[in-house]
């Protein structure tokens, strides 16, 4: 039994959830969702909400020059940003230090009010690979639709839809997205993010 899993990403002002089955190794490794490089969730949300900085290599050369070059607002802005998201990103801090990169996703999902969580806590797994995901554990999801009023719940792929619909019992609001993961090739980035933005945007 494989136990692996990060904590939820999500505030009073989350709209919708979007659930996936399981963190990847890679992304283990990275800290934090859909760290493996392959994996299209970040480049689709990059494109659905026109942010490049959600896949920038550069992030944080640009976020030292911004905040030179902004006002006092925006700094003040900043700073209220980073006071109230605080205390999520402790949950991904090494050393009492967050990735930049982690941070600025973690605004990110806040600021736009989307919800991030996986389905399973715990299984049998090899590698990766959802379909080889058995005797699973599932994760408490109630947390977040008690203190959020969440309008939809939405599955990365078929796994995650599977576990979610026993664990929300066949709640309404939870629909079926294609998956990100690069195991789903035959759907391609494009349509990936047409099909995001479609569902999404209805809730926002």
């Amino acid at each position: 039994m494989i136990k692996r899993g990060f904590a939820p990403i999500f505030d009073k002002n989350s709209k919708i959830l979007i659930i996936g089955s399981m963190p990847s190794i890679a992304s283990i490794k990275f800290g934090f969702y859909y760290g493996h490089k392959n994996n299209r969730f970040w480049k689709t949300l990059a494109a659905i909400f026109d942010d490049k900085l959600l896949v920038s290599r550069n992030l944080e050369q640009i976020m030292i020059l911004d905040l030179q070059s902004t006002e006092f607002s925006a700094q003040q802005n900043f700073k209220q940003t980073e006071s109230k998201n605080s205390e999520i990103y402790a949950k991904f801090a090494i050393n009492g230090k967050i990735n930049v990169h982690i941070k600025y996703k973690i605004d990110f999902l806040l600021r736009e009010k989307i919800a991030l969580y996986d389905t399973v806590k715990s299984a049998d797994i090899k590698g990766s690979a959802d379909a080889s995901i058995k005797n699973y554990r599932v994760n408490d999801l109630d947390e977040i639709l008690e203190i959020s009023d969440i309008k939809a719940i939405f599955a990365n792929g078929k796994k995650s839809y599977e576990v979610a619909k026993k664990v929300l019992n066949n709640d309404k609001r939870l629909m079926l997205l294609n998956s990100t993961s690069s195991a789903n090739a035959r759907v391609s980035l494009d349509d990936l993010i047409n099909e995001w933005s479609q569902k999404i945007f209805k809730f926002l």
